[in-house]
């Protein structure tokens, strides 16, 4: 009897019970969602463009790859401080959970704001370094001043954030 209670308290501790996985689900599925949405509108994007035409497509692919990269830059820049966020939470240090929010906050507007004035300055520079491939020189020029144009779209998407 003694073994199954020691067993029992040791799997409970090491691997959790049920509580614990939906409190973890209740944080992880909200998040999971909001980046399939993300995701699923590049996709979309890329359909809708796709059915124009080959240079349009693979300017407007090659700009949601470098808004890839935003985002994952968004996302780990405010997640480190989340770890800070939930430990000041659990302590009830409600400053501590202002500041890190506060951090959060100014690290999405820092990188928004880098992430802008580097596509405006550099986007043709950094769509071009995904045209290596095969194709004529015309095709890779039309894919340039497609993926630019695809860029500012998104640029005036920014104003969203």
């Amino acid at each position: 009897m003694e073994k199954v209670k020691e067993k029992s308290s040791f799997f409970r501790k090491f691997v959790g019970d049920k509580r614990f996985y939906l409190m973890v689900l209740s944080i992880a599925v909200p998040i999971m969602v909001q980046n399939g949405i993300t995701n699923f509108v590049s996709l979309l994007d890329n359909i809708m463009i796709g059915r124009i035409g080959t240079e349009q497509m693979s300017g407007a692919a090659i700009v949601n790859q470098l808004i890839f990269v935003y985002n994952l830059c968004i996302f780990g820049g405010v997640s480190g401080a989340g770890i800070f966020t939930a430990q000041y939470f659990g302590q009830k240090d409600h400053e501590g959970v202002r500041q890190t929010l506060r951090y959060k906050l100014w690290m999405a507007v820092i990188l928004t704001a880098i992430t802008i004035i580097l596509f405006l300055t550099a986007g043709g520079s950094l769509i071009s370094m995904y045209l290596k491939g095969d194709g004529t020189a015309q095709e890779i020029r039309d894919t340039l001043i497609y993926g630019k144009q695809y860029l500012w779209i998104m640029l005036l998407d920014f104003r969203h954030l």
